[in-house]
């Protein structure tokens, strides 16, 4: 098991996600989103190591000016570690909704093999529930600022 090997069902046929490095990538960032520690810290080393976001470690919690920069923090080690993504094309913003709603808008540049595209990420997260969801779009126009 891999991070890489995930598997698309297209026109009833299997395909390789990295036939299509869209689904890959998106496939990827869901993983590292949802991801808390130790879902794929296995021993073995023929076995993924996924690193995740680790919101769960904040259920609980009050919204806070010094919360919100670790769950950047995390946003941003997770998406970067083992160079998913490159560090100097990631931008995160933030909107508190309340004291235990929040959500974090990343953009980020893909350089592909064939082409570099832009994507967005929303991932939205209550700390009372532990809820987290998100959503994962290219980008027709500039990146989030």
């Amino acid at each position: 098991m891999k991070e890489d090997c995930d598997l698309l069902i297209r026109n009833e046929k299997i395909a390789t996600t990295e036939n299509n490095s869209y689904e890959e990538i998106k496939n990827r960032l869901t993983q590292r989103i949802q991801a808390q520690f130790f879902d794929w810290a296995f021993t073995s080393q023929d076995v993924a190591n996924i690193f995740g976001i680790n919101f769960g470690q904040f259920v609980g919690s009050i919204l806070t000016n010094d919360l919100i920069l670790k769950m950047k923090e995390n946003i941003f080690l997770s998406l970067t570690e083992e160079n998913l993504i490159d560090s100097r094309s990631i931008n995160i913003r933030e909107v508190t909704i309340d004291r235990e709603n929040i959500i974090f808008y990343v953009s980020m540049l893909i350089e592909d093999k064939v082409d570099d595209y832009q994507v967005g990420l929303s991932i939205y997260y209550n700390t009372r529930q532990n809820i987290t969801s998100s959503k994962i779009d290219k980008l027709k126009e500039e990146a989030w600022a």
